[in-house]
């Protein structure tokens, strides 16, 4: 359970399109739901027509990529627990918190969702994304201890998921820029 593969490798790479897709799928249905005309990349949903019918359907819809990505790592998790280890089920718990956290590292606070939305209830932009990763790093944890995973085969989950990001990312970037040239 602890070796990383090239099986688990191609599993981690649909792993983190899958989850790429969940999280912008959350906020795409939700704009939709609100009656917003959206659009939708592996990287980002938008108003189709730059801006939401209303201005309170931002920070609401905002906030559903979150709340859609922490339900990710909830029903992984009661999976795990209910079938058993699996290292597909892993990736879909250490993901989530391995991108939830690495964006603020690497870009703006204030470009991330749970900055937002904290900033638009009022509160310190860093009181949801420390939540967030609170949850989510608490769902990894125990999904580690369930499935006895070393810290070495975590710490190397964590750094390929970082990777196939990238990699996932800037095709999305240089596919979404071929589209609209």
């Amino acid at each position: 359970m602890n070796k990383i593969t090239l099986n688990y490798i191609g599993i981690l790479f649909l792993v983190v399109i899958a989850s790429c897709l969940i999280h912008e799928f959350g906020h795409y249905m939700t704009g939709v739901f609100l009656g917003n005309d959206m659009g939708m990349n592996l990287n980002r949903a938008y108003p189709v027509d730059g801006s939401y019918a209303a201005s309170w359907h931002y920070p609401v819809v905002v906030s559903a990529g979150p709340v859609i990505t922490m339900l990710q790592g909830i029903v992984a998790l009661v999976l795990m627990y209910v079938f058993g280890p699996a290292k597909w089920l892993y990736g879909f718990l250490i993901e989530p918190v391995t991108l939830r956290i690495w964006p603020y590292l690497v870009s703006p606070l204030m470009s991330q969702d749970e900055a937002i939305v904290s900033d638009h209830l009022g509160m310190s932009p860093w009181i949801l994304p420390i939540f967030v990763w609170l949850l989510l790093g608490a769902l990894a944890w125990w999904g580690s201890k369930k499935m006895k995973v070393s810290l070495k085969f975590a710490f190397l989950t964590i750094l390929l998921i970082l990777v196939i990001f990238q990699i996932v990312l800037r095709s999305n970037n240089l596919v979404v820029s071929l589209i609209n040239n």
